[in-house]
């Protein structure tokens, strides 16, 4: 006993399916929205960083090499505790030749610490071990760094009057400048 089976009716006129126009406008729409997708999403993902160019890292290895030949004694890439403290004192900017303006606004910013090599960002700079008033200051000065988007160049030094456990052993020179 065999069932029949009953037509299907057709709602077109045309008995063809999908046309090469159809195909063509539904690509290319997939592929716009593709694109909107990958042009936005990464906006909305990405963290404000500020723009940091090769002028900025050769300006911030300037200032360090500045720092090093000002503070350097006859053994190279040994520096002077005290030089590096004195630092501090002066006119810091115009020492390095870093540009201000007629109001006194730093266009330039820089930060300068002694560490140990093994240290964190967390650990603090290291100490002098000086005579005086300056024992016990923290090898750092400078502008005060929060995290900023900032180029940072590091020297692979030692210094002397520091810290008995590092003094004459190597420490990391790091400079900052935003």
């Amino acid at each position: 006993m065999s069932r029949e089976r009953s037509r299907t009716v057709s709602v077109g006129l045309d008995e063809r399916g999908q046309t090469t126009q159809d195909f063509v406008v539904g690509l290319g729409l997939f592929v716009l929205a593709v694109a909107f997708v990958f042009m936005t999403v990464p906006n909305f993902i990405a963290t404000p960083t500020g723009s940091i160019d090769g002028g900025d890292l050769a300006q911030g290895d300037r200032v360090a090499a500045t720092i090093v030949d000002d503070t350097e004694t006859e053994t190279p890439n040994e520096l002077d505790g005290r030089d590096i403290l004195e630092y501090d004192s002066g006119d810091l900017h115009k020492d390095l030749g870093l540009r201000e303006t007629s109001d006194n606004d730093r266009f330039d910013r820089v930060n300068v610490t002694v560490r140990a090599l093994n240290a964190t960002a967390d650990d603090g700079p290291l100490e002098a071990d000086l005579p005086g008033a300056m024992d016990g200051e923290q090898l750092a000065f400078g502008d005060e760094y929060n995290n900023q988007s900032a180029v940072q160049v590091n020297r692979i030094v030692t210094v002397r009057d520091i810290e008995e456990d590092y003094d004459g052993k190597p420490v990391r020179l790091e400079v900052r400048m935003w």
